[in-house]
């Protein structure tokens, strides 16, 4: 296993195959002409990215941007979670986005965000790795050595892994009323796979788009653990219900987080976790399932 492993893409290859399912994806959505003439394409770009972002964030907690074109992740403490080497989390990854966003990408990896961008720029082959004895070669011991150190010191605000559960929905609402009708059959979904679990969840996230790409989210942290659909399904409403709806709107997500094993009264992956602990726990001692058994990780649609 990598003491530190980044990931690094260039949305910048992304754009020519956006723009080829660009009018497939409005006649799906249903936006006038008129409407697609004003439309600036960079809306279109930012919506994919946070896309790939968002099937990112499955996979760790730590997802993020130097520049406009450049989307880092860190997969440090992930590859010890999933139980498989860097060349099986890439192809996963991989897999994901080109499944679901119809993109095909390269990922470049290495021990530090600037050499996962190099490698990634340098080399041709399908995966990309910069590994810190071939960087040695290249750059020297005392140059990598420093980039390894830092990459050990650096403390970026992470997010606490809300994909665990959450569904999407693209169907088409104006208010919160039918908003609220989408939301009920997804959230029956999700309360049946935590009950199968044995699972409480205490944060509760509304994610949606208009059809100028703007993306709109809110969230709610409960006083108590709970997988009672009539619970979850008050605060759904509660929170669409704060929204002011002037158009038409999709892709309805739900997301539930901080999760509470109710069998042994275990946390799911706090803020602060042993994940040797967690892994031997989800996976056990020497059985390491593929990644796309995961429930903890994967997106439950």
């Amino acid at each position: 296993m990598w003491k530190t492993l980044i990931g690094y893409i260039c949305f910048e290859e992304c754009i020519d195959q956006i723009e080829k399912k660009r009018n497939f994806i409005i006649k799906k959505r249903l936006i006038h002409q008129e409407l697609i003439n004003k439309q600036r394409n960079m809306d279109e770009y930012c919506f994919y990215k946070e896309q790939i972002k968002n099937i990112l964030y499955e996979y760790c907690n730590d997802v993020f941007e130097e520049e406009r074109n450049d989307i880092f992740f860190d997969l440090t403490k992930s590859q010890y979670v999933f139980g498989m080497d860097s060349i099986k989390l890439m192809k996963c990854i991989q897999q994901r986005i080109a499944d679901e966003l119809c993109i095909s990408i390269h990922i470049g990896f290495s021990f530090h965000q600037e050499f996962a961008k190099w490698i990634y720029m340098h080399s041709y082959e399908s995966y990309r790795i910069l590994s810190f004895y071939q960087a040695v070669k290249i750059f020297g011991k005392n140059i990598c050595s420093q980039k390894r150190d830092e990459m050990s010191q650096i403390h970026r605000t992470v997010h606490t892994l809300p994909q665990s559960f959450g569904q999407d929905n693209q169907d088409t609402f104006l208010n919160a009323r039918e908003a609220l009708i989408i939301a009920q059959n997804l959230s029956f979904n999700l309360v049946k796979q935590l009950k199968e679990k044995d699972y409480g969840i205490r944060c509760i996230q509304i994610q949606f788009y208009d059809m100028q790409l703007n993306f709109y989210k809110k969230e709610e942290k409960l006083r108590n653990y709970t997988n009672i659909h009539s619970e979850i399904m008050y605060v759904i409403g509660k929170l669409l219900n704060e929204f002011a709806y002037q158009g038409q709107y999709f892709g309805l997500r739900i997301v539930l987080c901080d999760f509470k094993d109710f069998q042994d009264e275990s946390y799911i992956l706090p803020n602060k976790v042993d994940l040797h602990h967690v892994k031997r726990k989800i996976f056990g001692q020497h059985n390491h399932l593929p990644l796309k058994n995961c429930s903890l990780f994967e997106k439950t649609v």
